[in-house]
């Protein structure tokens, strides 16, 4: 519920388990909200990242389009 009030959510998990649970999200909150999937590099998770390198990977999705990024992923539901 809490994320229905934000035009874009970002999901920092691109295993499939975590592209999973952002196409349930981008369900729920239908289609006037985008969700963008980040993939970690290298497979890590998300919990074992430092908030330096979370902000590094954030980034991207603020600043550039979305298919300039090899990281992000736009999912619908």
């Amino acid at each position: 519920r809490r994320l229905a009030k934000h035009r874009v959510v970002l999901c920092l998990d691109g295993d499939r388990a975590g592209i999973s649970g952002a196409q349930q999200i981008a369900a729920q909150l239908g289609t006037d909200r985008e969700v963008i999937v980040i993939s970690p590099p290298w497979g890590q998770d998300p919990a074992d990242l430092t908030e330096a390198e979370v902000i590094d990977l954030l980034a991207p999705a603020v600043h550039a389009p979305i298919n300039a990024q090899p990281r992000l992923q736009l999912v619908r539901g």
